[in-house]
């Protein structure tokens, strides 16, 4: 008979009781499907305040031998990542408290990566970037863009340095390559796509604006703080640069008593228009459309009064949703005048 068995991802949240298979074991699927990334179960025991682990055979998570699942709570073993480590700090209060980063070791993916070198001689070849490049620092990679039909120099480039602090000294100075003046710069997408602003979370109660400004200068320029009122403890974050704002996300941070939340600031995903429905339909104002009763199509959606002007600086949603609602009018048959209104409509494109 199947049984559930209590499980967590770490010991201060809530469990979640996760069903047994037929023969007392849990599949690694189920255990997964609520877990992402778990590849065990380990549990506490009691006489010996020590983790035991529990036996995985065949994707499938097999009952301690002796006593079974038990009561035990039991806590989710996470998959290891070369690249990552999990940081468990002690709280003011000595309650072990998880962090909620993966914190990341150094690596090369830490710097600036490619810079982009534009302006070059037709004549120059790779060798030649890195000879010249070579002067500032050790140089990984350097690669002239060739034309695929002529395998001529296309004028620009691209160059990595070992070192993160030689590429920004690069980034700094002015270059000329052959006798040419060249332009050295981060890759547009990463300058103008990089997000800069982060969202703040778990803030003490008693922060302000100064606080943050203060805590997070240190990391590099900030250009906005922003706390909404009434206060939430949540707080927007504006770094002057990507980069710095992507190293501070990266990381564990805590003000005062408090581990903060800290993850980059999603936009609000704009909201598709939605059709009326027949109901809506019939109660639509006599204002806006003649014959229609109670709110009209523009103030529904926030247009105010219905002109031609207005039908022609539409949001292509909203001008979308009014032409399917006019042709279901037309397939209806209600309004008699909707037709009209249609082919009116058509001969003013």
């Amino acid at each position: 008979m199947a049984q559930y068995v209590r499980v967590t991802e770490d010991e201060s949240l809530p469990a979640i009781e996760v069903p047994t298979e037929a023969d007392g074991t849990i599949l690694l699927s189920t255990l997964q499907a609520q877990f992402p990334g778990a590849c065990g179960l380990r549990y506490k025991n009691p006489e010996t305040d020590s983790w035991r682990g529990i036996r995985l055979l065949e994707n499938m998570l097999c009952p301690p031998a002796v006593e079974g699942w038990g009561g035990h709570l039991y806590v989710v073993v996470q998959k290891n990542d070369s690249t990552s480590k999990r940081k468990i700090e002690e709280s003011p209060n000595t309650k072990a408290e998880p962090e909620t980063k993966m914190t990341k070791i150094s690596s090369p993916e830490d710097g600036l990566g490619d810079l982009i070198v534009l302006g070059l001689p037709w004549k120059t070849t790779a060798e030649d970037m890195r000879e010249y490049f070579q002067k500032f620092g050790e140089v990984v990679m350097a690669e002239v863009k060739m034309d695929y039909g002529s395998s001529k120099s296309r004028g620009f480039g691209f160059v990595n340095f070992k070192d993160p602090e030689v590429a920004k000294t690069v980034l700094s100075q002015v270059h000329r390559i052959q006798g040419r003046l060249c332009e050295v710069r981060l890759p547009r997408c990463k300058q103008e796509f990089m997000p800069k602003k982060l969202f703040v979370g778990r803030l003490p109660d008693s922060t302000n604006e100064g606080d943050l400004l203060d805590y997070f200068s240190k990391f590099g320029e900030v250009i906005d703080v922003y706390i909404p009122k009434p206060m939430r403890g949540i707080s927007f974050v504006t770094f002057a640069s990507g980069e710095v704002a992507k190293k501070v996300q990266s990381q564990n941070h805590r003000l005062g008593s408090n581990l903060l939340n800290v993850n980059f600031a999603e936009p609000k995903a704009a909201k598709n228009v939605h059709m009326p429905s027949p109901a809506d339909i019939q109660s639509m104002s006599q204002n806006s459309v003649p014959g229609w009763g109670g709110m009209g199509f523009p103030e529904m959606y926030g247009m105010g009064s219905w002109s031609n002007a207005g039908r022609q600086n539409l949001s292509y949603n909203a001008s979308a949703a009014y032409n399917s609602m006019m042709q279901s009018m037309m397939n209806m048959g209600n309004p008699s005048g909707a037709s009209n209104m249609m082919a009116n409509r058509h001969g003013r494109r």
